[in-house]
């Protein structure tokens, strides 16, 4: 039993990091897209001014597993995410119900595990929930 608790920490770990790679590729991905658009309109480019533009302009995926998206989900549901302290992580679980609902109510037949599938799968953030100066010294570190 012991080996199973510990397997499944290091699994969920696994997958936690795996979800970070992906969210880091994509905003570098989108950082050098902006750079580049940014260099090509005006030769000279404000770092700064590109990470807000890929912060707010860009739409991402949701790098959350479906299992914690759902543990969340179910409880924010009642109570609209008011424990939550960071506003930027609320804005986020609020947009991600907020798209489960919409499935929900397109397609009644769907519970909410499945319209939370679908929207994983299909749907992008509006932006890239990070601060900017979280966003700044990342892509400083790396590019």
């Amino acid at each position: 039993m012991w080996r199973n608790a510990k397997n499944n920490c290091n699994t969920m770990k696994q997958r936690s990091n795996e979800l970070l790679e992906m969210r880091n590729r994509e905003l570098v991905a989108s950082y050098k897209k902006k750079l580049k658009e940014e260099y090509a309109k005006n030769g000279a480019v404000n770092r700064r001014k590109v990470v807000e533009r890929v912060i707010h302009e860009s739409h991402p995926r949701f790098h959350v597993s479906y299992e914690h998206a759902y543990k969340v989900l179910s409880s924010g549901r009642r109570h609209r995410f008011n424990g939550f302290r960071l506003s930027l992580r609320r804005q986020m679980w609020l947009e991600l119900l907020d798209l489960v609902e919409a499935e929900m109510r397109e397609r009644p037949y769907l519970n909410m595990g499945h319209a939370l599938s679908r929207v994983l799968a299909e749907k992008r953030a509006s932006r890239f929930y990070l601060s900017p100066e979280y966003c700044y010294k990342y892509l400083y570190n790396i590019a």
